[in-house]
């Protein structure tokens, strides 16, 4: 369902609402057995003010839950700014809360798991904050020469809890190692995994995937027409990315960190032009 409402100020509002009916997953388990996927919902509304104002925005809210305990929350913004003809300047805000109630860590072949053909499908709840911002800046030195600028940062924290097993094809169950099934123990990152105890499988390990990155993304074009028809581009861009765990997360000092990471930086240059024959 969507709506849109405006005001005779030019001040809207824009509500989606969205329903999915419980359904067979084939993507779960990363090419296993098929998951049974819950029912779930979403619903987002986003007030925008009168876009002719040299200064206007937007604010959004959204959420979406499954039955079977997944559910994002999200809330958005955006703030233009076009005070003068030469440049305009526009940021996008955003913030996300992810929790999944089973994320997919990894695959282990063990002949004993019968009822998964053969394949253990290791999984955890998920709980994840991010958060990002999107600027952009253009700008006119003149009619013939002009500066683009995009610029992208963007901070992710995923904390992983308890591994567990996927038990049966066509089924949303799960087995959690240490309590339901198996022994668990953990080394720093590593778990050691017997699935079965004293059973016949044997163990097997895999890392802690709880991760914190922070990115930076920027590119710039200087566009310059020196003659009609004819243009030079000169382009940067540049990148970061630091995936140094943080265990005390904290989005400002995440985000600070991100200058900590080496840049790639890549210069080209374009040139366009016009023969007149």
């Amino acid at each position: 369902l969507f709506s849109n409402f405006q005001h005779l100020n030019y001040w809207g509002l824009e509500l989606t609402g969205e329903y999915a009916a419980a359904r067979m997953d084939d993507r779960l388990t990363r090419g296993g057995p098929v998951a049974w996927q819950s029912s779930g919902w979403n619903i987002r509304g986003t007030l925008n003010s009168d876009p002719r104002r040299p200064i206007n925005g937007s604010f959004g809210l959204g959420t979406s839950s499954e039955a079977l305990g997944n559910r994002t929350d999200e809330v958005s913004a955006a703030l233009n700014l076009q005070v003068s003809p030469r440049w305009s300047l526009t940021l996008i805000p955003r913030l996300d809360w992810i929790k999944q109630e089973a994320q997919y860590v990894t695959s282990q072949a063990d002949s004993a798991a019968i009822s998964t053909y053969g394949m253990r499908y290791i999984f955890a709840p998920l709980d994840q904050t991010e958060a990002s911002l999107v600027a952009r800046l253009n700008y006119a030195f003149s009619q013939d020469l002009t500066l683009e600028l995009f610029a992208q940062a963007l901070v992710s924290h995923g904390d992983y809890g308890a591994p567990k097993e996927f038990m049966e094809p066509r089924g949303f169950r799960f087995a959690t190692y240490g309590r339901d099934t198996g022994t668990i123990s953990r080394t720093g990152i590593s778990y050691l995994v017997d699935p079965d105890g004293a059973g016949p499988a044997g163990s097997f390990d895999f890392d802690d995937r709880t991760f914190t990155s922070r990115s930076l993304r920027i590119n710039a074009v200087l566009r310059w027409e020196f003659r009609p028809g004819s243009t030079l581009y000169a382009v940067w861009q540049q990148q970061r990315l630091n995936e140094l765990m943080v265990d005390d997360f904290s989005v400002g000092r995440a985000a600070s960190n991100v200058f900590d990471a080496d840049s790639v930086n890549i210069f080209a240059l374009k040139v366009s032009y016009w023969f007149n024959l």
